[in-house]
């Protein structure tokens, strides 16, 4: 699941997308307005492929994280497939400024681009990422799962992640 501006989109294990409007901030607002198959395994030819284990957005675009170890970048309007990538072991991914997605394995999360690039940036002793997600600030959040049980924050609006 994530929510987008005044849209609340989730997706199944069935292969779906749902979509809600909302007015942010309002809790009761939600309805819903359609549903779609995303057809993420067609495209790869493997029915599996479509199970979604994590999703995140930004402006027009929504990165879809694949149990197969792909991600999917797509545009909100349409849902035109904008890039595919393979991220291996990735579970979870967020969006910062300027399109940068940062993947989460399990022992380590790093920005990428909207091709999948790696930048060379990656947040330092992220411990065991369970869930990550980029503040209101812009400050990548980072849930760390093992022995710490931490809410992490790094600043990575400059040039080094810290």
């Amino acid at each position: 699941m994530t929510v987008v501006g005044n849209e609340i989109l989730c997706a199944s294990n069935d292969g779906e997308f749902y979509r809600f409007g909302w007015i942010p901030g309002d809790i009761e607002s939600p309805r819903f307005r359609d549903s779609f198959v995303h057809g993420l395994g067609d495209t790869m030819n493997d029915k599996s492929a479509s199970k979604v284990i994590g999703m995140n957005g930004r402006g027009n675009l929504v990165a879809i994280v694949l149990v197969n170890g792909f991600v999917e970048v797509r545009e909100r309007s349409g849902w035109t497939v904008r890039q595919r990538f393979a991220a291996p072991d990735v579970h979870d991914a967020a969006w910062s400024a300027h399109d940068r997605l940062w993947p989460a394995t399990a022992d380590a999360v790093r920005e990428v681009d909207v091709t999948g690039k790696a930048t060379g940036r990656t947040a330092p002793d992220p411990g065991t990422p369970s869930a990550i997600a980029v503040s209101a600030q812009g400050e990548l959040v980072v849930c760390d799962d093992g022995s710490r049980q931490q809410i992490r924050f790094y600043a990575v609006a400059g040039p080094d992640v810290r």
